[in-house]
C-alpha cells in the first residue's frame, strides 16, 4: 500500500520517509538511504527524515555524517530530544585507531553529562519526546571501548528510569503478588528466536521444574520464528502478540510475576524501557550483554563463577550473584558433515576487535609464512570495509601482502558457520570482549581457541571454558604469549594433536550442565 502511494505520488516526502523505515527494518539500508535522499530533496526541512538518515549513517559506520544529519533534524525541530541525544551519543562500529576510540569515549561521556544536566519538560509532550529517545537509543556500543562502564551506565540508568516511570506511572509499582502454589517466573527478551541469546539462556527457561515454577515468556520483538514457537510451547504462558511497549508492559503488569529475568538488557531499546519499570518485586538480568544495566529497578546480575575476576562486584550497580561454572546449560551443537578449511580464523563480529589487536594478528601471520587469517564479513558492507582498511594498514606496516594473507567470509547461516569452525586449524579469540557462544561452538568442533583474558567479565568467557576443561595452555597472560601459542598450534603437529585430543576428551563439561540450573532454582526460591 505504501509503495503504491509513493508510485502514485513520487513527490510525497513523508511517504518516502515511511517507506524508508520499512526498508530499514528489513535490513535494506542502501535502499532506505536512497529513499531518504529523495525525500530530503523534496523537503529539506523534514526532521524525521534527517533523523532516520542519521541512524542509517551511524549503522553504516559513518558516525560523523550521522551526527551532522541528527543536527539537521534538530535544527528543523528544536525540541527533538531523540535527535539531540543521538548527536551526543553516536559511536562508530569500527574505530580507526585506539586514539579515536578514546576520543569518542570522551565525547560520549560529555554528551551524557549534558543530557543529565538538561531538564526534561514534564509536560505530556515533553515526556513523550523523552520516551521516544529511550525507546530507540541504547548505550550498546559503549561497552566495546574496553573500559569500566559502571559510572556512566549508572548515569544512563538513572535517566532512563526517570523517563520510563514518568511516561508509565501506572506500571511503576508492581501489583501485589497473589497466593499461588508455584512461583511465577517471567523471562523478557527481544531474542527468543534463532539467536545467540536463545542458545545461551534457553536452558534457564526450559530447565526449571514446572511442578515448582510457573514460567512465562515475553518476546519484545513479536512472533519470532520456529524456535520462538517451540519456546512458547515449553512454558506455562507466553506473549508475542505485540511490539508496543505499553501493550507489553500492560501484559507483564497483569501477570504479577514474583521474579522477572532479563537475559540481555542493553541490546534492545524496548527491553531497556521495560526493565526501567518496577514490574515485579525482584528483577534480575544476566550476561547476554555482559555489562551492568545501571538501572535502579534491576536488583541482581546473574553471572558465571568462572568468568568474573576478583573484586568484580565493583563493576555492577546490581548485586552480583555468580552461578556455578559457566552459569548456563548449553546444548552441544552437532559436528557438520562438511568442513571448510582455514589456517587461522577469528570468528567474532568485527566490531569486537579492538584496534590494538590488529598488530598481534599481523605478527602471527608474519611468523607463519604461507598461512592466512580469516574473518567473517559483517552484513553491512560499510562496516566490513572500515575494518578491512584498518587491518590491511596494520598488515602492510608489518611487510605483509593483505591480498595474500587476509580472507573475508561472506555472512552465512549457523550451519555454514559451524562448517567454517570445524575446518579451521586455530580459532583466535578477541581481546577485551571474548567469544561466548562462538567459543562454545568452536570447542564443540574440537578446535583450540587461543585467548587473552580481559579485565572485565565480558573479556573472560573463553578463559572460563578453558579453565573448566583444564587446558590452561590456551589461556594466555600477555600478547607475546598469545602470539607464541597461536604459532605453536600451526607449526607443532605433535603439540596440536595433544591439545585437540584433550579438547575432545574434556569438552563435554561445557555442555548440558545442570548444576547452574539447580543453583538458579535455589535463587528463585529464596527471592
Amino acid at each position: 500500500m505504501l509503495l503504491e502511494l509513493v508510485e502514485e505520488s513520487p513527490s510525497d516526502s513523508a511517504a518516502l520517509n515511511n517507506l524508508s523505515n520499512l526498508y530499514r527494518e528489513a535490513g535494506k539500508l542502501d535502499e532506505a538511504h536512497a529513499l531518504l535522499d529523495r525525500a530530503l530533496v523534496i523537503d529539506p526541512a523534514l526532521a524525521d527524515a534527517w533523523y532516520n538518515l542519521g541512524s542509517i549513517q551511524v549503522t553504516q559506520n559513518d558516525s560523523a555524517n550521522g551526527t551532522l544529519s541528527f543536527k539537521r533534524a534538530l535544527d528543523n525541530r528544536p525540541y527533538f530530544i531523540k535527535a539531540d541525544w543521538a548527536t551526543k551519543l553516536a559511536l562508530p562500529q569500527i574505530y580507526e585507531s585506539e586514539s579515536q576510540r578514546q576520543d569518542m569515549r570522551t565525547l560520549w561521556q560529555a554528551g551524557l553529562m549534558q543530557i543529565r544536566d538538561a531538564p526534561i519538560q514534564t509536560t505530556p509532550e515533553g515526556i513523550q519526546a523523552a520516551l521516544a529517545a529511550i525507546s530507540e537509543i541504547t548505550p550498546f556500543a559503549l561497552a566495546y571501548q574496553g573500559a569500566d562502564d559502571r559510572r556512566l551506565m549508572s548515569e544512563w540508568g538513572q535517566q532512563v528510569s526517570t523517563i520510563a516511570q514518568a511516561a508509565y506511572p501506572k506500571f511503576s509499582e508492581f501489583l501485589p503478588i497473589p497466593k499461588r502454589d508455584r512461583k511465577r517466573i517471567l523471562y523478557v527478551s527481544a531474542h527468543f528466536r534463532s539467536h545467540t541469546i536463545e542458545r545461551l539462556f534457553s536452558g534457564w527457561i526450559t530447565g526449571l521444574n514446572p511442578a515448582e515454577f510457573d514460567v512465562h515468556l515475553v518476546s519484545t520483538s513479536g512472533v519470532g520464528d520456529r524456535i520462538t514457537t517451540d519456546m512458547c510451547t515449553a512454558v506455562s504462558g507466553s506473549f508475542t502478540a505485540s511490539t508496543s511497549i505499553v501493550e507489553i508492559a500492560s501484559h507483564i503488569h497483569k501477570l504479577a510475576a514474583d521474579i522477572i529475568i532479563y537475559p540481555d538488557i542493553g541490546m534492545d531499546p524496548r527491553t531497556q524501557v521495560l526493565a526501567a519499570l518496577r514490574l515485579a518485586p525482584q528483577q534480575a538480568m544476566s550476561w547476554g550483554h555482559p555489562v551492568t544495566s545501571g538501572l535502579p529497578s534491576i536488583d541482581t546480575f546473574l553471572s558465571s563463577a568462572l568468568m568474573e575476576p576478583s573484586g568484580s562486584q565493583a563493576h555492577y550497580t546490581e548485586e552480583l550473584l555468580c552461578l556455578p561454572h559457566l552459569s548456563i546449560d548449553y546444548t552441544r551443537p552437532s559436528m557438520p558433515k562438511d568442513q571448510i578449511s582455514h589456517d587461522f580464523l577469528c570468528a567474532q563480529s568485527l566490531f569486537k576487535i579492538p584496534p590494538h589487536q590488529d598488530h598481534v594478528f599481523a605478527k602471527i601471520i608474519k611468523q607463519t609464512p604461507g598461512r592466512t587469517l580469516c574473518f567473517f564479513a559483517h552484513p553491512i558492507t560499510q562496516v566490513t570495509t572500515a575494518f578491512q582498511n584498518r587491518i590491511m594498514h596494520a598488515f602492510k606496516n608489518a611487510g605483509l601482502d593483505p591480498d595474500e594473507t587476509l580472507r573475508f567470509i561472506a555472512p552465512c547461516d549457523r550451519q555454514k558457520f559451524l562448517c567454517h569452525l570445524a575446518g579451521s586449524r586455530v580459532i583466535l579469540d578477541t581481546f577485551e570482549w571474548s567469544g561466548g557462544n562462538t567459543s562454545l561452538e568452536s570447542f564443540a568442533m574440537g578446535k583450540p581457541v587461543v585467548t587473552l583474558p580481559g579485565k572485565f567479565m565480558r573479556g573472560r568467557h573463553t578463559s572460563a571454558m578453558i579453565s573448566l576443561m583444564g587446558i590452561d595452555e590456551l589461556n594466555m597472560g600477555t600478547e607475546d604469549a598469545y602470539i607464541a601459542e597461536a604459532i605453536k598450534l600451526v607449526t607443532d603437529e605433535k603439540y596440536y594433536k595433544d591439545i585437540t585430543i584433550r579438547i575432545e576428551q574434556r569438552s563435554s563439561c561445557l555442555f548440558n550442565d545442570q548444576e547452574p540450573i539447580r543453583e538458579l532454582a535455589s535463587f528463585l526460591r529464596d527471592h
